[in-house]
């Protein structure tokens, strides 16, 4: 039982530490509209090994102003935590 209520406690802990993993680019005047694209992009075991990756420029359909966020969502922290790193997405958003 105290190890599950200390698992509990450190994912707690880790989910609400995610404002600290978000990074924001501006290209160009950045995003002036709300049109915004999600993708995810894919890491294993702990960041070691790159999977798939966001084509931010695609992403923004050929405009030269847009915003690209990177971050980790709660349910990416919890996937990492699910899979004891494994598996590591983060979430790319690209505003244009």
């Amino acid at each position: 039982m105290k190890r599950v209520k200390n698992l509990g406690i450190c994912l707690l802990l880790t989910v609400s530490m995610s404002s600290c993993y978000v990074s924001t680019y501006v290209v160009g005047n950045g995003g002036t509209s709300a049109t915004e694209e999600r993708v995810k992009n894919q890491y294993w075991l702990g960041g070691i090994v790159t999977g798939k990756q966001a084509d931010t420029k695609k992403m923004a359909e050929g405009k030269s102003d847009y915003t690209i966020q990177s971050k980790f969502t709660i349910a990416d922290m919890l996937l990492n935590a699910v899979t004891w790193g494994i598996y590591s997405p983060r979430t790319v958003i690209v505003k244009h």
